[in-house]
């Protein structure tokens, strides 16, 4: 884990910061929205115990 002290930013860097945040958390989202509708494409309803048995 890395610590970056936020205490100690500006206004102006905690704005960069939260905008970085922010984009990555948009970007790592579009998987996460899409990944239902691609498992039932599959035909995958997340049945693990029928895959296992």
């Amino acid at each position: 884990m890395t610590s970056i002290g936020i205490e100690k930013l500006t206004d102006k860097e905690l704005f960069v910061l939260h905008e970085r945040c922010e984009c990555a958390a948009k970007k790592n989202q579009a998987p996460l929205d899409t990944a239902p509708a691609e498992r039932q494409r599959r035909g995958d309803h997340g049945d693990q115990a029928s895959r296992s048995a």
